[in-house]
């Protein structure tokens, strides 16, 4: 962890809340890229210098800061700038670099509340471990990855009807062929028996 001035919230998100509340998703240059951005005033921020966490159980304020302050005086300041806002416990928990937000603020929905509580001089995860937690919060709270595709099986899948297809017409081709072939020897043979009859004829009158 790394010593940083700090913008600190903390937060109550109900089951209903929006889950890609703070999932940042790139429309164009001047549409906030999440609602959290939004809120603040602002089109984006940068994962590399926020620390978001959303845990499924709320937990004591207090053991959310374990770690996160320098000094005894520090904590207790939050602490009790906290019960001043009725915080005692929360289920979400925002630290960023001071510079990613301008004007950073308390916000909230039917859903939801998020409260500011200030700058503080606190202890923020590197950023290699805030890459890997915005990473995981990407896969588990926005939609899921579409399914790979197989090609090889999709070619297959494509490729067996049109086979099917292929010896359907080679079949009929065939059918129409023996067709043809036995018409013809059935014509023989009329053509043959009429001679026949001609034959007899001439023999019978002459």
């Amino acid at each position: 962890m790394r010593d940083e001035i700090c913008h600190l919230w903390f937060g109550h998100f109900n089951p209903e809340a929006p889950l890609n509340y703070f999932i940042q998703e790139y429309v164009d240059d001047e549409v906030p890229q999440s609602q959290f951005a939004a809120e603040q005033g602002q089109v984006e921020f940068d994962y590399n210098f926020v620390e978001i966490d959303l845990a499924k159980q709320f937990k004591p304020i207090r053991e959310w800061l374990r770690g996160r302050c320098n000094s005894k005086a520090l904590l207790d300041s939050i602490l009790q700038a906290s019960f001043e806002l009725g915080i005692v416990e929360a289920n979400v928990f925002v630290l960023a670099r001071k510079d990613e937000f301008h004007t950073p603020q308390s916000v909230g929905g039917p859903s939801y509340q998020l409260w500011y509580l200030g700058e503080h001089r606190m202890r923020l995860k590197d950023t290699e471990e805030l890459i890997i937690q915005a990473n995981e919060a990407d896969s588990s709270l926005v939609r899921p990855s579409p399914p790979r595709v197989d090609r090889a099986a999709a070619l297959r899948r494509v490729k067996a009807p049109a086979t099917a297809l292929m010896m359907v017409g080679m079949i009929n081709g065939a059918t129409g062929l023996l067709v043809a072939v036995m018409g013809l020897a059935i014509g023989g043979m009329n053509l043959g028996m009429q001679e026949g009859f001609i034959g007899l004829f001439i023999m019978l009158t002459g």
